[in-house]
């Protein structure tokens, strides 16, 4: 059945309490399927039984281009992934990665002349923090996304909670930002960008995974991010999230990726992509443009937070319909519950 009419049959369904499409039906033919003629016979394309172990899940094109998947998404295929149609000369694969991506454009960090530079003590931490330190370093050192470092600067490290994921994120201190020439790569106005989505009825929304950590320190600078632990002294190769100048890096970086399309069926805000189009046709064609762009510039996707044909989606803190826009009714819940005042005091 093509994807069209498949998605238009399951438009009524109820998914996160609003209508929506099935989230397979574009999960595994809208990512991988790029409107170019097949280059295959289009039987199914075995894994190997250990898929898992190999490395991440990955679509992989006839050209060779990818766009990867998490963890967490590979978990909610795993039952499916060990034998996936290969569709329109695209399959399926687990692919390790390692490093980070060479792009255009990378991070760079200039220092304020004549600044000292910061070289504090480590920071007191208890040992549910310590435990998740050591955690964090062995994962992002096998990732290649942080190293020993010999550098003379030397921040401290500190841990600054997620309450969307419950987790820690953990972040140089202040010190580094403090020296760092500030740049003034503007971010997206919100009202703005949700001025471009009016009456359009067909939304998807991508989150990018750990966008930051993909993208790369200019090799010069990266001995400038080194910072303190109660296990030895690392350095960022890629990106850290708390850089003062990292978000307007990132936000130009997509700007250039999504610059032919921005406004007319796309618009973004540092790591949140939203597609938005008037029909279940249009959109198909806007997502197989943006998922294209992704998988040429090989930036990984957070499946988990990844919404697909959706009539109803939640966007930088507004629920978009086609009856329009209202505040997400969790930001405004504690206000409209507050009781009433039973005295005039």
């Amino acid at each position: 059945m093509p994807l069209r009419n498949r998605l238009a049959g399951e438009a009524n369904i109820n998914m996160h309490n609003f209508p929506s499409f099935n989230k397979k039906a574009l999960d595994f033919e809208a990512n991988i399927g790029h409107g170019h003629n097949p280059m295959t016979d289009g039987r199914k394309k075995s894994l190997l039984p250990n898929w898992k172990a190999k490395g991440l899940i990955m679509f992989v094109d006839n050209d060779g281009s990818t766009i990867e998947l998490d963890d967490e998404f590979q978990a909610g295929v795993g039952s499916e992934a060990g034998s996936v149609e290969a569709s329109r000369g695209v399959v399926v694969v687990a692919v390790a990665q390692k490093g980070v991506v060479e792009r255009e454009v990378v991070h760079a960090i200039e220092i304020i002349s004549r600044s000292n530079i910061p070289k504090g003590g480590i920071y007191q931490m208890s040992r549910g923090e310590l435990d998740e330190l050591r955690r964090q370093l062995k994962e992002l050192v096998e990732k290649c996304w942080i190293r020993p470092s010999v550098s003379p600067y030397g921040s401290p490290v500190l841990f600054v909670p997620k309450k969307k994921e419950g987790t820690l994120g953990m972040c140089i201190d202040r010190d580094l930002n403090a020296i760092n020439v500030k740049n003034r790569e503007p971010l997206p106005r919100i009202n703005d960008l949700l001025d471009r989505v009016q009456g359009c009825r067909y939304f998807s929304k991508i989150d990018l995974k750990s966008g930051y950590h993909q993208i790369a320190n200019w090799p010069e600078d990266q001995h400038k991010t080194a910072f303190q632990t109660r296990y030895g002294l690392y350095e960022f190769v890629v990106m850290p999230f708390c850089l003062c100048n990292a978000p307007g890096t990132f936000q130009h970086i997509m700007n250039r990726i999504f610059h032919d399309y921005l406004d007319k069926f796309v618009i973004v805000y540092l790591d949140d992509i939203l597609i938005f189009s008037k029909t279940v046709e249009e959109h198909v064609a806007h997502l197989d443009k943006v998922l294209s762009l992704l998988r040429q510039h090989k930036l990984k996707i957070n499946g988990e937070k990844c919404e697909f044909g959706r009539t109803r989606v939640l966007y930088l803190g507004h629920e978009i319909s086609a009856e329009g826009l209202k505040p997400d009714d969790a930001k405004v819940a504690n206000i409209r519950d507050r009781p009433r005042p039973q005295s005039v005091t």
